[in-house]
């Protein structure tokens, strides 16, 4: 049996006879194909899983392996680590696409309470995605941060299609910073007994990400700091500055100062220099 077996006089399918050799699915299938004709050419054979339809390796590696959607998806891992900035952000985002923060609801499945709402505006589900953007704690916040053209496509899609669309457009080293930030904030209200007071949080913001978009990097050293400086100081920037640092220890030395035969002395030094210089300096330990 051939397929001009399958076909009438007047040139279209015979639905009826392809239904006794064939499932309905299939024919479904067929029936929204072009009824063969001679105007159309010869039939030619085509790799359905490329574009041009020729075969190659490479897509049938990615026909095998997974559909383009899932390949898609994937890929947001990789923009994530080539994500311009510290390497605490990129893995908290990391832990935000698999929706691991231990937010009250990741709490309440590990049974560690009861109760799975948010803290601060006491809605019943406090997911990643609700901490993250949709508790109206923090939605005006993200309201002053992302132009209004992208408020339909921020505020409604679902956390992973989110994380894709902020990896995805211009602003991406803003909003990186900016979910950190807010990581942070709802960490110290819930443990630090601190007010849901954001402040200056958006100058905060666009300060942190101008400074991982810069194409220079990062000095560990004090006297990387100077550059930073000099950056902050060109452009119109407001002068205030937030110094971090992972050690109390060094925050204390800093601030309380050190005797001249102590081992940092000169680096403390330094340190005071630049702080004392026209800024409005914070320095906190993250």
């Amino acid at each position: 049996m051939i397929l001009r077996d399958f076909i009438v006089e007047e040139g279209v399918w015979n639905l009826r006879k392809l239904e006794t050799h064939l499932l309905r699915e299939i024919v479904d299938i067929i029936r929204n194909m072009w009824d063969p004709n001679v105007i159309l050419g010869e039939d030619k054979v085509r790799w359905k899983y490329s574009g041009d339809g020729e075969f190659s390796v490479s897509s049938a590696y990615k026909a095998i392996s997974k559909n383009d959607e899932e390949s898609s998806r994937d890929d947001v891992w990789k923009r994530i680590w080539n994500w311009r900035g510290p390497q605490r952000i990129k893995t908290f985002l990391w832990l935000l696409k698999k929706g691991k923060l231990f937010t009250n609801e990741q709490r309440r499945k590990r049974k560690f309470t009861f109760g799975g709402s948010c803290p601060r505006c006491s809605f019943d589900c406090e997911s990643n995605l609700h901490m993250i953007r949709d508790c109206k704690v923090v939605l005006h916040e993200w309201k002053k941060i992302i132009p209004a053209k992208h408020w339909v496509s921020f505020f409604n899609l679902d956390l992973e299609d989110w994380i894709c669309f902020n990896l995805s457009n211009k602003i991406s080293s803003v909003d990186g910073v900016a979910a950190w930030l807010l990581w942070k904030k709802r960490n110290d209200f819930v443990f630090g007994s601190q007010e849901n007071n954001f402040g200056d949080f958006c100058t905060r913001v666009k300060i942190l990400a101008r400074e991982y978009g810069k194409p220079f990097v990062r000095s560990n050293r004090v006297g990387g700091s100077e550059n930073y400086l000099d950056f902050l100081s060109d452009g119109g920037s407001q002068r205030c500055l937030w110094v971090e640092s992972d050690s109390l220890c060094a925050i204390n030395t800093i601030d309380k100062g050190c005797e001249v035969t102590h081992i940092c002395s000169g680096v403390v030094n330094m340190v005071k220099d630049l702080l004392n210089r026209d800024w409005r300096v914070r320095i906190e330990k993250m």
